[in-house]
């Protein structure tokens, strides 16, 4: 199968999903984001070593931090994986260079159906798509049970592909990079970021709204569970 045809900013996307060659430089770009922010993070992997292969992975977003995390994270665990970003960070020379230098995908605000399909596609390929369903990063008062409201197209991936959905936790990131500010990286004093990883969801319809709630409630509890203080529940690696 190939990837459905796309314009404009997700051009570059184009090439059928037999084309491996951006999984060598997501592996680069993602140590190199790790290098960049690990002397100033004290990470806690808590992300399953068995993670299934293809899967959509559901992650919130409360930080610019949270792509760099996710990168290092998937590298540490040998996925390379497609990440769906809006396109307005592509748009911005540096910054996008750097997500399509490693195969990210541009999903234009309104019109995402092309970066929706290029998705199912790729899970079909046997490629990880990452998703961050929130659809931008949520303003702490917008998220007083730990979550935003999900948009639909994490729901139409899952389905559409018939691949597990994975939600995982991102905690601390907001704390080291606040929504609207500066990173706040002072390796003198690391921040403790946590990654965790909740049970699989495989969607048993197409009913969107019931798919996200479900998967929403799961995000629910999984950070509730997060504790920052805590030890971490994995040996560092």
């Amino acid at each position: 199968m190939t990837a459905p045809e796309m314009t404009g900013i997700n051009a570059h996307l184009v090439p059928s999903t037999t084309d491996a060659r951006w999984v060598k430089k997501f592996f680069r770009l993602s140590r190199l984001f790790g290098m960049i922010f690990r002397p100033f993070v004290d990470l806690h992997d808590e992300v399953s070593r068995d993670l299934l292969e293809p899967s959509v992975i559901a992650a919130n977003h409360r930080s610019l931090l949270d792509v760099m995390v996710g990168l290092y994270t998937f590298y540490r665990h040998d996925i390379p994986a497609r990440i769906l970003i809006a396109d307005r960070y592509f748009q911005p020379r540096l910054t996008g260079a750097a997500l399509r230098y490693a195969g990210c995908v541009a999903v234009p605000k309104g019109d995402n159906e092309a970066a929706l399909q290029f998705a199912i596609a790729e899970l079909q390929a046997g490629y990880t798509v990452v998703i961050m369903p929130e659809g931008k990063l949520i303003k702490p008062e917008d998220r007083p049970d730990g979550m935003g409201e999900l948009r639909s197209g994490v729901s139409v991936i899952g389905a559409g592909s018939g691949v597990p959905v994975i939600a995982i936790g991102v905690l601390g990131t907001d704390l080291v990079w606040p929504r609207g500010g500066w990173p706040k990286f002072n390796p003198l004093k690391r921040k403790v970021v946590k990654v965790r990883d909740a049970e699989p969801l495989l969607f048993s319809g197409d009913d969107h709204a019931a798919n996200v709630a479900e998967l929403r409630q799961i995000f629910v509890d999984l950070l509730a569970k997060m504790d920052l203080a805590a030890p971490a529940l994995l040996p560092k690696r």
